[in-house]
């Protein structure tokens, strides 16, 4: 029982590091949601792991509300079960703003993006995204049919 309890107070600290807090996101849910949320389906990653013999992933959402609660976003954290070596490994996070989505797949675990970073990245996508259009020329032809003689 000792190493869920340190798997989930480590990602707990992990997480409030990284702004990823009710009160630090101006959520609408009750504080210590998001961790009650982390118990819950860690304990369940560590139960189906060891039944099933296989890891298992879990997402966990935060909502959050931002510049004067203006801005809405969603982020959700993708997590991996390592039930051999008894590791939870946080693998991606994905910002939602009500209109795009970017997602960030972590290469280590321990240095995932703030949370409110996710404007920030959500910019950044659409202005590649744009300028990537802005390369192609359109090009239009028209039918013209012409009268043999």
């Amino acid at each position: 029982m000792k190493k869920f309890l340190d798997l989930y107070l480590e990602n707990i600290i992990l997480l409030k590091s990284r702004g990823f807090h009710e009160s630090n996101l101006n959520s609408p849910f009750k504080i210590g949601e998001l961790f009650r949320s982390l118990k819950i389906n860690l304990a369940l990653a560590y139960k189906n792991g060891f039944r099933e013999g296989e890891n298992q992933t879990f997402s966990l959402k935060a909502v959050g509300f931002f510049n004067d609660c203006k801005d809405l976003l969603i982020s959700t954290l993708n997590y991996e079960f390592d039930f051999q070596k008894e590791e939870l490994r946080l693998k991606s996070v994905s910002f939602f703003d009500g209109k795009s989505m970017v997602t960030v797949n972590l290469k280590t675990p321990l240095d995932p993006p703030k949370a409110t970073d996710g404007f920030d990245l959500i910019k950044e996508s659409r202005l590649q995204i744009k300028k990537s259009m802005n390369r192609y020329i359109p090009v239009y032809t028209t039918n013209i049919s012409r009268k043999k003689k």
